[in-house]
């Protein structure tokens, strides 16, 4: 009978260390182009985003949270990588006017996000991650499987880029496709079911690795809202906001639906979810290239702060975000740090209990294991159900400095509450970008609008705060490492073309012929159901 009591007690042990020892679930989900203002749980007062803000009320949301770069491509290099995307070489190391149009991968792209860089889903040692949705950090060579993902299911960039997009894309480009790994599942991708297609995919993802026992990091990567604006027959037409809200409303249901099923399948304290936004808002969308009319009606709100998608103002590199664990985050906790997307990987890292496999290459995220851990539903119920609250001249940020990079230019930094801006520069147009000297200074904790520059000489404090944030800004450039420019090189025949070279010469006949049609990309057209050609 003893050996059997101790037999029992030693399998105890076992299940007990096993429970311990096992590493959470990773969920990143990120929108396209979504502004602070676009969630009902950051204010907005039109668009309806019901599972979003459950979210935010069953976890903790982040009213400091930024983005490494003001545009797609970069800042998607910079979550994946942990480094600021002037270290990955994913920035264009030319000035005006070069530097209006080449911003972001193109189907032509040559380039990508290098090989030598370690993405999360590679540092992960022993997990199986899926992207489901958006890549654009190259395609030659350089998809998702071929960058330490175990699946791949979704677009190798935007979806503007190709036929029917705006012009000039829809002309230079041919329709864009859908990938399953390495392999194109339809051209051109039908935006109508893609978001349900990404609903089920994740799913899947979901169910194949709690089969196998594996941990998995999913990256769900939406395309919505970001223009050309689409949605799927049932939410054309439902929102008050129009087909933007349309957009986000479907993508706010489609997360809903994944986190449900975590739910249902009794992975909530397992599973740590984290969404946010790649860039802010693109407040009136164009085709991207210079002296383009924008559409206002069509873009989304960054409101409070000033500026959008492409500049270095707040507006266009703070974004809504939200973490949700349960049992493991108190609900409704809100977090006023200033943080990163650059902080991901490296907290990531460490929840999992793994080491970067590259101990020397420098990062410049931090974790937040010691900042979720304030926020947990034990230390949140000690506090009387919130965190404390620290004095200001208490509190260690976590980030010293926050550093606003535009392509190879340093154009501002933040230390604490204040933020100096050496350059500013509209997000898009033909505007060179003006340089201030003294640096404009903004508290951003007082005037988040960027709205009145403070005299640096108007104050010890500010005298103070300024020197420190040249200096760093000195210290920052005198030592950073720049990684090769992948931007410029371009090659029309790797343009993804059904399996096959695209021929640029047979689609500038047809066009030559007067062919407007989706014909004048007929070699590029495969994989499409019935009745959608």
């Amino acid at each position: 009978m003893g050996s059997l009591v101790a037999a029992v007690a030693m399998a105890l042990l076992c299940l007990a260390a096993s429970a311990s020892a096992r590493r959470p679930n990773f969920v990143l989900i990120l929108a396209d182009d979504l502004g602070y203002n676009d969630l009902g749980a950051f204010g907005s007062p039109t668009i309806r985003t019901p599972h979003l803000d459950r979210m935010a009320a069953e976890g903790l949301k982040f009213t400091q949270f930024s983005v490494a770069a003001p545009i797609c491509t970069p800042s998607r290099a910079s979550i994946m990588t942990g480094r600021l995307p002037i270290r990955t070489g994913v920035y264009l190391d030319h000035g005006y006017p070069l530097d209006m149009y080449f911003r972001v991968f193109y189907p032509s792209s040559v380039g990508g996000l290098p090989a030598n860089e370690t993405t999360v889903a590679a540092a992960l040692d022993g997990y199986y991650s899926a992207l489901i949705g958006k890549w654009h950090l190259g395609h030659h060579d350089c998809l998702p499987t071929q960058r330490g993902f175990d699946h791949f299911f979704g677009l190798p960039y935007s979806h503007e880029e190709g036929y029917p997009g705006p012009s000039p894309e829809g002309l230079i480009w041919p329709p864009v496709p859908l990938f399953n790994d390495l392999d194109i599942a339809e051209q051109p991708v039908n935006l109508t079911h893609l978001t349900s297609l990404y609903t089920q995919e994740a799913i899947s993802v979901i169910d194949s690795s709690v089969k196998d026992e594996k941990p998995f990091f999913l990256h769900l990567a939406f395309e919505q809202p970001h223009v050309p604006l689409y949605a799927s027959q049932a939410f054309l037409n439902t929102s008050r906001r129009g087909l933007y809200g349309d957009a986000v409303e479907e993508m706010d249901a489609s997360i809903g639906t994944v986190l449900q099923h975590i739910r249902d399948a009794g992975l909530g304290e397992d599973t740590f979810v984290f969404f946010t936004s790649d860039n802010g808002a693109w407040l009136a969308p164009t085709s991207g290239m210079p002296g383009a009319k924008g559409d206002p009606t069509i873009g989304g709100s960054n409101a409070p702060f000033v500026g959008g998608k492409g500049s270095t103002w707040e507006g266009g590199m703070r974004v809504p975000a939200i973490a949700w664990w349960p049992g493991k985050l108190a609900p409704g906790s809100v977090e006023m740090e200033p943080v990163t997307s650059l902080d991901l990987l490296p907290t990531y890292l460490d929840l999992a209990g793994a080491k970067h496999p590259h101990p020397d290459v420098p990062l410049d995220g931090k974790s937040w294991t010691e900042l979720l851990r304030t926020h947990r539903p034990d230390t949140a119920a000690a506090a009387g159900g919130r965190r404390r609250r620290v004095p200001a001249g208490e509190r260690k940020p976590l980030h010293d400095f926050i550093y606003y990079w535009r392509e190879n230019v340093l154009m501002a930094v933040r230390g604490g509450p204040y933020k100096a801006h050496f350059y500013t520069r509209p997000g898009f147009g033909t505007a060179r970008a003006t340089k201030h000297d003294p640096p404009l200074l903004f508290h951003l904790e007082h005037d988040p609008a960027e709205g009145n520059a403070l005299d640096p000489n108007s104050s010890a404090e500010t005298r103070d705060v300024l020197a420190a944030i040249e200096a760093a800004a000195r210290a920052h450039l005198a030592h950073i490492t720049r990684g090769t420019s992948q931007y410029m090189k371009q090659d029309w025949q790797l343009v993804p073309c059904c399996h096959h070279h695209f021929n640029r010469t047979e689609a500038k006949r047809f066009w030559d012929e007067g062919e407007r049609s989706l014909a004048i990309w007929d070699s590029c057209v495969c994989n499409v159901p019935a009745g959608l050609r």
